[in-house]
């Protein structure tokens, strides 16, 4: 037996040995295959043209944060589901939960680089260990929009109205925005008698109102907030009110019996936003909702949530509100701020369920080839294409087989394909694959804008 036999076969008993890991991801984070990556990619190019056109600028933060960085806010709920380690060098990180929290370091850090107010767009990853569901996973992507440095009701207007802008050019179906004010909520604690160490858990019952029916709210604010039974019921009943921003007297009637000035401020405060929404056109998505009261420890005014009328379960898709203290743990100057975040996996599984974006392929054209001596041609017209401001894909194993070829580019999508032969009088054939026509030219040139007035149609 010779040295090389030896070698395979002791090679092919070591493999035999190996042992095979079974391949798999953990609970609560995905996968996207390229159909999935792509729909990804075009909302996020949706929501980073609207948050242009409104004057908003790019910033990047990184994924890891020091533990003090990321315990400073948050609120004890979220803490619970940050990935806390040691790194290799026996710091004390953790993952970020959200792009809130390093956007007030990064504010108190770079304070003296940036102009205030300061308009910027965040996109990237964030991780929460909580239970994964329908288009909510324990790894996900935030996109945010922040007004720094306004205490201007001017500004909460506009991160709405960005809101509105975004979801309505995902086409993902009709949507509400809920607004409310923790500010306003808590004057209501204060003038109904409530404790003022009770608001944080009084709030974090009311903010389930959506998910939980009113009689279990009040049950819930007596068992677990200590509040008699009168008072449960009568904040519940206040809670429960609501309205568009059109109609936004009745609440204010309502809540101008509590004859308390400060509310009074803060109901004020919440007709000025809706009366600029409403010239802003965004009246018909906008209500008023007092359940709404934002979980995380950093909201101090006005808050709001967004829900598909179409998915409810999806839950909110995008959200945020007024944190004029952000900035407090990380430096002696106060910066106020106001953004929002809007889900993209979650806008990604109500297009799913609503079929509001379909499956698109990769480029606008495939380049196809028949015969094996057109590869030069072959390449030639895709950077020809290209360069004219087109978009293509080379088919990356070309060969005669050009059955196998159409049966790729239809099952990616592909309604445009560019047969390149090596025929010397038409080597460029461009074939309408849904019609299943075809129109062969001489030059690549004369085929590009064939290709060009196809899409245009």
């Amino acid at each position: 037996m010779d040295t090389d036999s030896k070698i395979d076969k002791g090679s092919q008993a070591n493999f035999a040995r190996r042992e095979i890991i079974e391949p798999r991801t953990l609970k609560g984070f995905v996968d996207r295959l390229p159909v999935d990556a792509r729909q990804k990619a075009d909302l996020l190019g949706i929501l980073v043209g609207t948050f242009k056109s409104f004057g908003f600028s790019p910033i990047e933060t990184p994924h890891l944060e020091y533990w003090d960085v990321l315990n400073s806010k948050g609120g004890d709920e979220v803490q619970k589901q940050v990935y806390r380690f040691k790194d290799n060098g026996g710091r004390d990180v953790g993952l970020r939960f959200d792009l809130t929290v390093p956007l007030a370091r990064f504010v108190s850090q770079h304070q003296s680089e940036i102009l205030l107010p300061f308009r910027r767009y965040a996109i990237g990853s964030v991780f929460r260990g909580e239970n994964p569901q329908a288009g909510r996973y324990r790894e996900f992507t935030q996109c945010d929009i922040d007004i720094i440095g306004s205490q201007s009701i001017s500004a909460d207007a506009e991160i709405i109205e960005v809101i509105c802008a975004a979801i309505t050019a995902t086409k993902a179906g009709p949507f509400q925005v809920r607004i409310s004010s923790r500010q306003l909520l808590n004057e209501i604690l204060t003038a109904l008698g409530v404790e003022p160490g009770l608001a944080p858990s009084v709030l974090r019952v009311i903010d389930k109102m959506d998910k939980v029916d009113s009689e279990k709210i009040a049950q819930l604010l007596v068992a677990e907030c200590g509040l008699e039974a009168g008072l449960a019921e009568k904040l519940v009943a206040i809670c429960k009110t609501n309205c568009s921003v059109s109609n936004f007297s009745h609440l204010y009637s309502t809540l101008q019996s509590l004859n308390n000035p400060r509310i009074e401020a803060g109901l004020l405060e919440l007709q000025s936003l809706s009366s600029i929404l409403c010239k802003a056109g965004c009246g018909d998505h906008c209500f008023v909702d007092l359940s709404i009261a934002r979980g995380l420890g950093y909201y101090t005014g006005i808050v709001y949530e967004t829900r598909l009328v179409n998915q409810p379960s999806l839950g909110s898709v995008a959200s945020g509100g007024r944190y004029d203290k952000l900035t407090e743990s990380f430096s002696k100057r106060s910066v106020v701020g106001v953004g929002a975040t809007v889900g993209i996996d979650r806008l990604l599984a109500a297009n799913r369920f609503l079929n509001a974006t379909g499956s698109k392929p990769p480029a606008q054209l495939i380049v196809l080839s028949r015969g094996g001596g057109v590869l030069p041609s072959f390449h030639e017209f895709a950077r020809y294409f290209r360069d004219q401001g087109g978009s293509c894909e080379l088919y990356a194993q070309p060969d005669n087989d050009l059955g196998k070829q159409f049966s790729y580019a239809e099952r990616h999508g592909y309604s445009l394909a560019i047969i390149v032969s090596e025929d010397s009088g038409h080597p460029y054939t461009l074939k309408r694959l849904k019609e299943r026509t075809q129109t062969s030219y001489s030059s690549k040139e004369d085929a590009t804008i064939a290709v060009f007035e196809a899409i245009s149609k």
